[in-house]
């Protein structure tokens, strides 16, 4: 049994689309920041692969273009090439913003009769650790399955928070942010491996709340061999325990040459769990700003706005964590040029 997620590089913003690969061939799609063609492309040919094309959730994390501006014609698209939609997901109300595409996508979905709801941790009944936007069981063993789950916000001010934005007319942002988790299922839960966490641009105080309902609930392990590193990099959203959680890879998913996205200080945090080299287990979808600067003076490193690993897809297997199948060709080469080469 495996399933796969995919980062797609996104130059819009500062840009997040991912979906995953579920084990039975469905897909989720965590955020779609991007108008370009050639990712929805791939998305659709993801899709199609299965005998019956299903996306289980599209999800929101929370409203910002970058994470939100290709939702609309991403659903409408997917409709009309007749693969099927369970639900659109988000973690907020929608304000009247004219550049909301959060709002735009849900009158899509209302339109094509697609199911949709706000998500919020703090509404559920404290027996119930999380909700769940899928689930499946391995066909070969009934004991090992599989789920998605929205692991944050459960901040019980996340109501409070969204109004003050919104008579701020601004849309509620990166403390209302969704964290899902991808996790294989086993009786063994000590044992458990293949588990991806993508946190959209949640806030340290969010992710923090993710890890308390964590403690509280054992099968919400937060041990991941595939960590989506939260708000592109940014060393406000970067939490100290993240270094003992992070078994596997770390994905930064950032335009090019942007000063703050990722930051340094966050990517020299990571690399002290990666490692540094050609076998470091940290992978960006373009050149970070902060390589640049350190490095982009010497003959033959990338320019600015160039990629590094691009479009990275990772297997996920519950017996051998994670593992790199699909990137850029130039991304191992340009290490020699970057932080995490050194």
């Amino acid at each position: 049994m495996q399933a796969e997620l995919r980062v797609f590089r996104v130059e819009e913003g500062l840009g997040n689309a991912c979906a995953l690969v579920l084990p039975d061939g469905t897909l989720g799609i965590i955020d779609w920041g991007t108008a370009r063609d050639e990712p929805l492309q791939q998305l659709l040919a993801l899709a199609q692969r299965a005998a019956r094309p299903r996306v289980r959730f599209v999800a929101a994390t929370h409203p910002h273009a970058d994470h939100t501006l290709g939702l609309a014609p991403l659903l409408s698209r997917l409709l009309d090439a007749s693969v099927a939609v369970d639900r659109l997901v988000y973690p907020t109300a929608v304000g009247g913003l004219a550049e909301d595409h959060l709002r735009r996508v849900r009158f899509v979905a209302a339109d094509r009769k697609v199911p949709m709801s706000s998500i919020s941790v703090a509404t559920l009944p404290q027996s119930l650790p999380a909700p769940v936007l899928a689930l499946g069981v391995d066909p070969e063993d009934p004991a090992c399955g599989w789920i998605v789950r929205v692991l944050a916000p459960i901040d019980t001010d996340l109501a409070a928070q969204e109004t003050r934005d919104q008579r701020a007319t601004r849309l509620p942002g990166n403390p209302t942010s969704l964290v899902v988790q991808f996790a294989f299922t086993r009786n063994e839960l000590r044992e458990q491996r293949g588990c991806a966490i993508l946190p959209g641009d949640a806030t340290a105080a969010t992710l923090n709340g993710a890890r308390r309902r964590a403690q509280e609930f054992p099968e919400l392990n937060l041990a991941n061999d595939a960590l989506v590193i939260p708000h592109h990099g940014s060393h406000h959203n970067w939490v100290p325990w993240f270094a003992d959680a992070l078994l596997g890879v770390a994905i930064v998913s950032a335009p090019s040459g942007r000063d703050k996205h990722p930051s340094p200080a966050v990517l020299r945090e990571v690399l002290q769990v990666c490692g540094t080299g050609e076998h470091s287990r940290l992978l960006c979808t373009s050149y970070a700003g902060a390589c640049h600067r350190a490095y982009g003076a010497e003959s033959g490193a990338p320019g600015r706005l160039e990629p590094c690993f691009g479009d990275i897809s990772v297997a996920l297997s519950p017996q051998s964590g994670a593992r790199l199948i699909a990137h850029d060709e130039r991304g191992p080469s340009r290490r020699s040029f970057g932080l995490c080469g050194r």
